[in-house]
């Protein structure tokens, strides 16, 4: 053998081999990546869990809130109208005594407050 023919074999081992070394370092670097990105998927997975259980808890808290108050405002309201009711009728007693051109527009004005409020 020539010692070109030496040169160019051993310079075509070199690049096997560097090749080769190119080759596993790309492979440990993708294996790190891969590791990497699947703990960040679990990471933002867990996250996502943790917020939306948070979340959901929230909501019901404010959902029951909610319920009570609406629960309340009902019955003040039921209250509130009982009352008006109570009044009105009061009222239209104590009216039927005065001449009934007086008491219609007085009238239709209650009615249409307790129209109103129901």
């Amino acid at each position: 053998m020539k010692a070109a023919d030496i040169d160019l074999e051993k310079e075509k081992e070199d690049l096997k081999v560097g090749a080769q070394e190119s080759q596993e370092a790309w492979q440990q670097t993708l294996a790190a990546f891969k590791e990497q990105a699947l703990k960040t998927q679990a990471i933002s997975k867990e996250a996502y869990e943790l917020y939306s259980e948070k979340a959901i808890a929230v909501l019901k808290e404010t959902s029951e809130k909610l319920k009570i108050q609406a629960e309340k405002a009902r019955q003040d309201l039921s209250v509130i109208a009982k009352e008006i009711v109570e009044e009105s009728k009061e009222y239209l007693v104590l009216r039927l005594h005065e001449p009934v051109k007086d008491i219609r527009p007085e009238t239709l004005k209650l009615v249409n407050l307790v129209d109103l409020m129901m």
